[in-house]
């Protein structure tokens, strides 16, 4: 069971795409130690693409590099929670077998696939220290891809996943829900501007927006380094959200190099930029984010990046 710290909040460090495919040096482990100091975190999440998989051709690789980005966690003490991308499903291992060595250490919360009500899904309750539930973190494995002949697809919640949300949003209790997944939804746009013609710090669009130039809307706080890559095939994931007025946050990561934060229908959308050194990305946006939730319910969240904290 997890519970509000001395405090009485809860800091989670989100460590997104590392995206490795050898195992991190001393020198790189460093950098997720550093992290996990300034957060000083109850939980640490790796929200997907940890590794590169297509680059890793043996069981014995992939071994060995999840263990390197676990060390400095391992190290820490502290639980931790883990979530596939697109990345890890390319790995040469199912995605079960990931999460047994995950699970190695006593400290990690997640769930094998066979233990789950829901095989690509799971929740994990925050309690105070009176153990009243204050928060509901959902975690979803989504990035399964496809190679079309327009390019690689990213497949949307499942129906099985869509269900166990609606399920669990019709749940009488009414504390905050926090939805940690790779990919961001489609409706991550509403937060972009669309033009037809370059301007300063616009980013070039895809897919829909080829040909399009792209830029964050007046208001939203944080950078857009590149158009991000939803799954384009809208499903009814950020509807029941919305509808439901339960959803405090959804945390995505996949956009390497984009870092912001926005509201789309009640729903706040959090951007986390990479944390991968070797991967492609913006040097300057590197490192993670830290999501704090209060016993009153409210939460905050910042960037940290390695820049500042090094």
């Amino acid at each position: 069971m997890l519970q509000l710290n001395k405090d009485n909040q809860f800091r989670i460090l989100v460590i997104a795409d590392i995206q490795v495919w050898i195992p991190l040096s001393s020198d790189k482990q460093s950098y997720i130690r550093k992290l996990i100091q300034t957060a000083s975190p109850d939980l640490i999440v790796l929200l997907g693409d940890m590794v590169c998989g297509p680059l890793m051709l043996t069981k014995r690789r992939i071994h060995a590099v999840i263990h390197s980005i676990l060390a400095p966690i391992w190290e820490s003490g502290i639980p931790y929670a883990f979530i596939s991308g697109n990345h890890d499903r390319d790995a040469r291992i199912s995605l079960e077998d990931q999460i047994h060595i995950y699970r190695e250490n006593p400290n990690c919360i997640t769930p094998l696939l066979s233990e789950r009500d829901c095989k690509g899904a799971y929740v994990v309750e925050i309690m105070n220290n009176n153990n009243n539930e204050i928060a509901k973190l959902l975690f979803i494995d989504n990035g399964a891809t496809q190679i079309t002949l327009r390019g690689v697809q990213y497949f949307p919640a499942d129906k099985t996943q869509l269900n166990y949300t609606q399920r669990l949003l019709q749940e009488e209790v009414k504390t905050p829900i926090f939805v940690f997944q790779h990919v961001p939804v489609p409706e991550i746009y509403q937060l972009i501007e669309v033009k037809d013609a370059f301007s300063n710090g616009s980013v070039r669009g895809h897919g829909p927006y080829r040909g399009k130039y792209l830029s964050l809307k007046n208001g939203i706080d944080g950078i857009l380094g590149e158009a991000p890559c939803p799954s384009w095939t809208n499903t009814q994931q950020f509807m029941d959200w919305k509808n439901s007025r339960k959803v405090a946050a959804a945390i995505f990561g996949h956009d390497h190099k984009n870092s912001f934060r926005g509201e789309v229908g009640g729903v706040s959308f959090v951007q986390v930029s990479c944390a991968g050194l070797t991967c492609y990305g913006t040097d300057s946006l590197r490192g993670g984010q830290l999501l704090t939730l209060y016993s009153n319910g409210e939460w905050s969240t910042r960037p940290l990046y390695y820049r500042d904290i090094m």
